[in-house]
């Protein structure tokens, strides 16, 4: 393998390895802001079922509503995600 030949293939590995990174980021930053999303949608559910009994709920019953609705949610997997 001649010399011109071993820095083109060199040449093309780094390119490779840049653009896995590059990759790698867009991927782990989709995932977070998928993570986000998720949880944000999944508090302002847990919000909204408490929501729907307010004449019948004090606060103290609001939040056992909520934390219940938050309980459902299985977040192990997300967790394991993250960097």
């Amino acid at each position: 393998m001649g010399e011109a030949q071993r820095e083109r293939v060199r040449a093309e590995t780094e390119e490779d390895r840049s653009g896995a990174s590059r990759n790698t980021r867009q991927i782990e930053q989709a995932t977070q802001s998928g993570t986000r999303q998720i949880r944000d949608e999944s508090a302002s559910s847990a919000c909204f079922a408490a929501e729907d009994h307010p004449q019948d709920a004090d606060r103290d019953d609001q939040q056992r509503l909520i934390d219940e609705a938050l309980a459902e949610i299985d977040f192990s997997e997300l967790e394991g995600s993250r960097s």
